[in-house]
């Protein structure tokens, strides 16, 4: 069962569906794309979105549809007599849409994969969830699935992607997550959705932040704590939950509850509670026991279709959405890609300017500064402690010691031809 009514109608009657059954437009152009690897390849665009495009390459009777993200591509070049005379697209009676079959259309969106493509900020954010949901238009889908594997990450995305799922996501679609990991800023933002399912094996929690220093990682404190406090107290309302839940996610927090026969929860900030959930000194986390029993899930399910057969019942449902799947994943292996190939490069440029090879030095940053064009997102954010944020003042300081390097260099040559 969905809280607080928030399922809409899923059940479509075929009368009504013929009633609204309109004839999709698609707008489908040749074209010509130039890769920055050099490669070219020739087609027709046959969808495109800020970040992508989907070139449809015939070979032979054979045509297949690739999905091309942008910041691999160097040029397009249009032919505009796809459109037809009026200006208007040309009409492809391949998209037309049924919507006739009266099965519930459920779309799938993964947030993280685990291993070392789950972290929020590079690999997990607002941009390329709502990218993704954007192909998501000609599906029609009624239930998005958020499928959420991550271990956390930055906290500062965190608002971001609530507003993404709340304010851009919501108003079109029924929102479930669904949880296999969800720790740190992916519990925060898990919040966001009213309806959470769980793994067998699913965790959420803890969601301590961190700040890094000279002394190591240590928990925030202070102010900052103070404002992530009134964050996830905004975000619980969001989804409909106590802040008491995520308080005690955050620091050591005690939290109880009381059930009554209604099956109503009633937290409680103290042990006095018939169910102990949080005791005190410890950070709760959430396996799919507990959070059933104590109403924070709505069920646990492993596969897709046990997870919306318990949204569901027993309506026939199809799934939906796989460019936008296919989006989500693409997105997550090209920025994995993109941070072996910069931390490469960074250990390189340490070892030249060690050698105080400034040669190579200035080729590596020159590399650098290309990733930086081409992998925008680590601009934004370091990996790991592998290198840091390719932002302009990475570049600037970087530039300034190589300038500054080139002039000692240039003065200790000096003075030891004055020494012959």
């Amino acid at each position: 069962m969905f809280k607080h009514d928030t399922i809409r109608n899923l059940t479509r009657t075929l009368a009504a569906a013929l009633c609204m059954l309109l004839v999709c437009v698609a707008t489908a152009r040749a074209a010509t794309v130039e890769l920055k690897d050099g490669s070219v390849l020739e087609g027709r665009i046959d969808r495109e979105g800020d970040d992508f495009i989907y070139l449809v390459i015939k070979v032979g009777a054979i045509e297949s549809s690739q999905l091309i993200l942008k910041s691999n591509i160097k040029s397009i070049t249009r032919d505009e007599a796809g459109a037809a005379a009026d200006g208007s697209p040309k009409k492809d009676p391949a998209a037309a849409t049924d919507g006739a079959d009266g099965a519930v259309r459920v779309a799938f969106i993964t947030l993280g994969e685990g291993g070392n493509k789950d972290m929020v900020g590079p690999f997990v954010n607002a941009g390329r969830l709502k990218a993704a949901v954007d192909l998501l238009e000609d599906d029609k889908p009624d239930i998005v699935v958020l499928q959420i594997k991550s271990g956390g990450g930055y906290v500062n995305e965190v608002e971001p992607l609530s507003d993404a799922i709340h304010d851009y996501i919501k108003p079109k679609y029924t929102v479930v997550a669904w949880i296999d990991s969800a720790i740190s800023a992916a519990a925060m933002t898990g919040l966001t959705c009213e309806n959470i399912y769980f793994m067998s094996k699913g965790n959420f929690g803890a969601a301590t932040a961190f700040s890094g220093g000279a002394g190591g990682a240590k928990a925030v404190e202070g102010e900052f704590l103070e404002q992530l406090f009134y964050l996830m107290e905004k975000i619980s309302a969001r989804g409909g939950y106590n802040p008491l839940i995520m308080r005690s996610m955050q620091v050591e927090q005690e939290l109880s509850a009381d059930i009554d026969s209604n099956g109503v929860v009633t937290w409680r900030p103290d042990s006095l509670g018939r169910y102990l959930v949080n005791p005190k000194g410890k950070i709760l986390t959430f396996n799919a026991q507990n959070a059933t029993q104590l109403k924070f899930a709505d069920g646990v399910a492993d596969t897709k279709d046990e997870l919306v057969r318990l949204i569901v019942g027993d309506q026939e449902w199809i799934e939906v959405g796989q460019d936008a799947s296919e989006f989500a994943v693409k997105t997550r292996d090209e920025t994995f890609r993109a941070e072996l190939e910069i931390a490469s490069i960074f250990q390189k440029l340490q070892i030249a300017e060690e050698a105080r090879d400034w040669a190579k030095a200035r080729r590596y940053l020159s590399d650098l500064k290309s990733w930086a064009r081409r992998a925008p997102v680590w601009t934004e954010y370091n990996a790991k402690g592998a290198f840091p944020a390719l932002n302009d003042e990475f570049f600037r300081q970087a530039d300034e010691q190589l300038r500054k390097a080139l002039q000692e260099d240039a003065e200790r040559q000096r003075q030891q031809d004055n020494r012959r």
